[in-house]
């Protein structure tokens, strides 16, 4: 775990070589954008968070006075669509909410960066960052960061033998974006390709190793009927098929 901090005055930040630090684009204090915390602290991991939604950057902060959740799944799309993977701020208690916007919208998941002030550096189940501690004298934040972060570190090397375990998965899971999902449902479906879209942008898919008809045989049986059907219900089933289908 890693430590990051951020303040709309930089100076105010009292470790003088943090691991991560973040600045604003736009606004009234473009922290990023002027270059401020580059100049103050060259040696350290620079995170770029846009205040609205007009801005490109890695992270999008949702709170009262910047973007809106409503705002996040164009946002989202569009900074991927320029090669960037995105994050998005907002507090624990808005954070559900803009989950199932994205879900909604059937836009995969950004990087969640979640602020929950407890003053516990633990990430929450989900989140890629924590905000743990907000407004400290005289005036900062601190969170708690994965070692790994999408869109702000650089990929990690894969050795060889990962590296081909990975592709044997995938050769199994190859046509898994070749179902017709609607057969679950028009209510279920939106949620369903959130997850699918989620687990696409995490893999390298080869295609045609696995038949779509056999594929939707094996999962059907493995879901529960009616209104109860969740996301969490298909993620399980999905995870039971791809372990039957490796050891095939």
């Amino acid at each position: 775990m890693r430590v990051m901090y951020d303040a709309i005055y930089p100076v105010n930040i009292p470790d003088p070589n943090p691991t991560l630090v973040g600045g604003y684009v736009g606004g009234y204090w473009p922290t990023y954008s002027d270059g401020t915390i580059q100049r103050m602290f060259p040696n350290s991991i620079h995170v770029p968070i846009a205040v609205a939604a007009s801005y490109d950057a890695t992270v999008l902060d949702v709170e009262q006075g910047d973007a809106t959740p409503e705002e996040v799944p164009g946002w989202v799309m569009r900074q991927r669509a320029r090669g960037q993977e995105p994050t998005v701020y907002m507090n624990a208690f808005t954070w559900p909410y803009v989950v199932d916007i994205c879900i909604t919208k059937q836009v995969a998941e950004p990087q969640w960066w979640v602020a929950k002030y407890d003053g516990i550096a633990t990430l929450m189940p989900g989140a890629t960052v924590k905000q743990y501690l907000g407004d400290i004298a005289p005036g900062y934040d601190m969170s708690v960061v994965a070692d790994y972060w999408p869109g702000v570190d650089q990929e990690p090397d894969m050795d060889q033998q990962k590296h081909d375990a990975l592709m044997a998965i995938d050769a199994r899971l190859g046509a898994i974006d070749k179902v017709d999902w609607s057969i679950l449902g028009d209510a279920t479906s939106p949620g369903i390709r959130s997850l699918l879209a989620k687990l696409d942008a995490h893999i390298t898919v080869v295609q045609g190793m696995l038949d779509p008809a056999k594929f939707a045989a094996a999962l059907l049986p493995l879901l529960p009927t009616g209104s109860s059907l969740t996301v969490a219900d298909v993620e399980t089933a999905l995870r039971a098929v791809f372990a039957d289908a490796a050891k095939s």
